[in-house]
């Protein structure tokens, strides 16, 4: 399939379809107005060293202002990221088509001093500053480059037993599985 004359629709669809699986993140911000959480599902490690993290947002035809994960993130110079399961599902599907979601407080936790607070059914959270923007010539995305600073992770969760949230294609999603 070549992508040469195609729509900023139909590479997605095309991409999305072939760069599997991608992780579902939560993205938390935190400004005035409060907390504040959106998912994104274009997220990569980007260096060990130092620790980089990647966050591609996506900006529509036109766009004056940066989305709201986006701007929040510049304005505040900070950010948790969270990996998201099955616990999570149903306020992940909300959280995507609402422009408003806000989680209750009493998921909240705050224990990384001078960062917004992670989300305590998460299992995973890397507490992110942001480091640099790319915007790419003729491109729809922004790049962002974050620094992790500080990973937090549940204790009574191991690696191989941990079931994360990965889109597949444009909408789909799942979770990755390991052998029992």
């Amino acid at each position: 399939m070549s992508l040469e004359n195609s729509t900023a629709s139909e590479n997605y669809k095309a991409l999305t379809g072939a760069v599997l699986p991608r992780p579902l993140l939560w993205i938390l911000t935190e400004n005035e107005a409060g907390c504040h959480v959106a998912p994104y599902s274009f997220v990569n490690i980007v260096s060990t060293e130092p620790p980089l993290v990647s966050i591609a947002f996506g900006r529509r035809k036109n766009e004056t202002e940066l989305k709201g994960t986006l701007k929040a993130l510049k304005e505040t110079g900070k950010a948790v990221l969270h990996i998201t399961t099955q616990e999570n599902i149903d306020d992940i599907y909300e959280s995507a088509t609402k422009k408003s979601f806000k989680l209750d407080d009493a998921v909240l936790v705050r224990d990384v001093d001078e960062f917004p607070p992670r989300i305590n059914n998460c299992p995973i959270a890397l507490f992110c500053e942001f480091h640099d923007i790319i915007d790419i010539n003729h491109a729809n995305t922004h790049l962002v480059i974050c620094t992790v600073k500080h990973i937090y992770k549940k204790e009574d969760t191991p690696l191989e037993k941990l079931k994360p949230l990965t889109c597949i294609g444009e909408s789909g999603i799942i979770t990755l599985n390991n052998k029992e």
